[in-house]
């Protein structure tokens, strides 16, 4: 799992299965699914998998956040 971000406001994870990007501060949110043989999920599998992937990708942005502003340079 890798967490991604750009210079655009653009946010995400890349898990086995799924690219999820999110843009702060909007509702635009994408979920594309990265293997060869995708399995087909019904609708609410996948909401359920964006939900899960977005709190996942707003925990790693907010940690983040946390760090690079509470460590002090030494």
């Amino acid at each position: 799992m890798a967490f991604i971000t750009n210079t655009v406001g653009k946010i995400g994870v890349v898990t086995n299965e799924f690219y999820y990007t999110k843009t702060l501060g909007l509702e635009d949110r994408e979920m594309v699914p990265v293997t060869d043989a995708p399995v087909w999920y019904s609708k609410t599998q996948a909401d359920s998998i964006q939900n899960t992937l977005d709190q996942l990708t707003n925990a790693f942005y907010h940690t983040a956040q946390y760090l690079l502003l509470t460590n002090k340079q030494r």
